[in-house]
């Protein structure tokens, strides 16, 4: 039997403000309209699930649509963990690209990080500046741990992940793009990330965050990226080793990918040019 971590009222670090606690991984999306997929499923049937999830989106649900809200400000305003220039990208380019179906992010999570049973929801009014979206697939874990810590914990080969996206920049109309001629190229575009692997380790004790920032430069369009880890409950005392080693380990990670990231990126804003 699989062990279920505790889930308990949680609290954001942004001024105490309540971060509820993600969706539960296995509950049907979009009302039970599309199912989920048991372990004793024909392969076949599952890939070719897999395959219409990629391009079909769901309707956004009321606890994504919660932790959407519960989000930090689009701005940090510590240095960038990281910084690139993506040369011959306008920010036009990168506006229409973040709207474009398939969605990029999709594409990224399938390609580079492995993940499958991807489930994409319809973006949707977050305020009055930006949208809002959220996508859930199944996720890798590392194999590469210290031995003690796979001795200490029992960590599973994958996760359910769910990842909340809030963009602003981009549009207020979730039906179109009509209004992206409207938006002039000075504006940046914004895009705010938060995930959960719900399966691994006290998984649902933190979030990542990331934060894009498109902005115009000379060459292109100037790229900055903040990775943090957000808790949103304390560990127990018994799992405190666990902090350090879950934030460093996130951001190398970013790191590690932070090519492949710019790389989807670069051909979303080609696709969005050639469309």
């Amino acid at each position: 039997m699989r062990r279920r971590w505790p889930r308990e009222k949680a609290w954001s670090a942004e001024g105490g403000r309540p971060a509820p606690p993600f969706e539960p991984p296995n509950a049907p999306p979009n009302g039970g309209q599309v199912p989920v997929e048991s372990p004793q499923a024909d392969v076949g049937t599952l890939r070719a699930q897999n395959s219409m999830a990629y391009f079909e989106s769901l309707q956004m649900t009321k606890s994504l649509r919660a932790n959407v809200l519960a989000m930090p400000p689009d701005a940090p305003v510590s240095t960038p963990t990281m910084n690139t220039q993506l040369r011959g990208v306008s920010v036009g380019d990168m506006r229409k690209a973040m709207r474009m179906e398939p969605f990029w992010y999709c594409r990224f999570l399938k390609k580079s990080r492995k993940c499958y049973d991807i489930k994409k929801y319809r973006w949707t009014a977050s305020d009055s500046t930006g949208l809002a979206r959220g996508v859930r697939s199944r996720l890798p874990l590392p194999t590469e741990l210290p031995g003690w810590l796979t001795r200490s914990f029992k960590v599973p080969e994958e996760t359910a992940f769910t990842t909340v996206v809030r963009i602003s920049g981009a549009g207020r109309n979730p039906e179109n793009m009509d209004d992206l001629a409207e938006i002039p190229d000075s504006q940046p575009v914004v895009l705010v990330m938060q995930s959960c692997s719900h399966d691994a380790p006290y998984g649902e004790y933190f979030r990542i965050q990331e934060t894009l920032i498109f902005a115009r430069s000379v060459s292109g369009t100037d790229l900055k990226r903040w990775v943090s880890v957000l808790w949103v409950k304390s560990l127990p005392w018994t799992a405190s080793p666990l902090k350090n080693i879950i934030e460093s380990q996130t951001v190398a990670d970013s790191q590690k990918a932070h090519d492949d990231l710019v790389k989807f990126l670069i051909q979303a804003a080609e696709d969005a040019r050639e469309a």
